[in-house]
């Protein structure tokens, strides 16, 4: 674990060269599991190759919050399940960026997914439970079990609409679209691939027009489908992310589209 000393200089940092740090004050306790967990976060901004140690020293970050939020209570008494998923999230992604090794992610993945399995879809914030069970299926693909990964997702969507369940208490809509998407177009089967991003763009109000402007520009993009899919595919991926942020709840990574 780094220590207070770095801890306070790393605050330092972020407050001195980060414009949302400088206006935040939730990170100046060493002690405090969410302080930790929130300074990584703002630390993940600034992770470069010039300065490797930042993303591994997040990493401890994050690794000691789990510990600490297991051990602390909020105000109503409870332990804050809700943050220790979150960080099991970034502290996957982290690793995978780190190592390029998807074993360690994919069991941190598996940790995040049992106390999914035991909460309700209150008690997990909306964009998560879906992003957790992107980075399953991404893992298990790169561990050589794509197969597996794809029928499972397509599974657990079909059963979602069966139930009838709405995309907004339900992120797997949005983020199993786009996990089935991504590995279509590693295998460049584009034409799938953007089938999917059409699927997911229907939950962030792109094709319903509700934001003419973006809903003009998507229609164009489709446009090159049949003559350049490839094409179609790239600048159709990137305008969902871009309509994405402005969904916090979705908390989108460029990682869900990147890799």
């Amino acid at each position: 674990m780094i220590s207070k000393e770095k801890f306070d200089e790393y605050r330092e940092f972020i407050k001195s060269n980060d414009p949302i740090g400088k206006i935040l004050v939730f990170f100046d306790n060493y002690n405090n599991a969410n302080h930790r967990a929130t300074l990584a976060r703002h630390l993940k901004r600034h992770f470069s190759k010039e300065h490797p140690e930042r993303r591994r020293d997040a990493i401890q970050l994050i690794e000691s919050s789990i510990e600490m939020f297991y051990s602390e209570k909020d105000e109503y008494g409870k332990i804050e399940y809700d943050q220790i998923i979150r960080a099991y999230k970034d502290l996957a992604i982290w690793y995978w960026q780190e190592t390029q090794n998807a074993n360690k992610p994919y069991e941190l993945t598996k940790e995040a997914l049992k106390i999914i399995k035991q909460l309700t879809d209150a008690d997990v914030p909306f964009g998560i439970r879906g992003q957790i069970w992107y980075q399953r299926w991404f893992f298990l693909s790169i561990l050589g079990h794509e197969k597996k990964a794809k029928a499972e997702c397509a599974k657990m969507i079909e059963d979602i609409k069966y139930k009838y369940l709405s995309y907004s208490v339900n992120s797997i809509y949005y983020f199993g679209h786009l996990f089935l998407s991504n590995r279509y177009q590693w295998s460049q089967d584009y034409l799938s691939a953007i089938k999917h991003l059409e699927e997911g763009a229907q939950y962030i109000d792109l094709i319903d027009g509700s934001w003419k402007f973006q809903y003009k520009k998507y229609k164009n993009l489709l446009e090159l489908k049949d003559s350049n899919p490839k094409q179609c595919y790239e600048n159709l991926s990137v305008l969902i992310e871009n309509a994405s942020h402005n969904y916090p709840d979705w908390e989108f990574d460029s990682f869900y589209i990147a890799n």
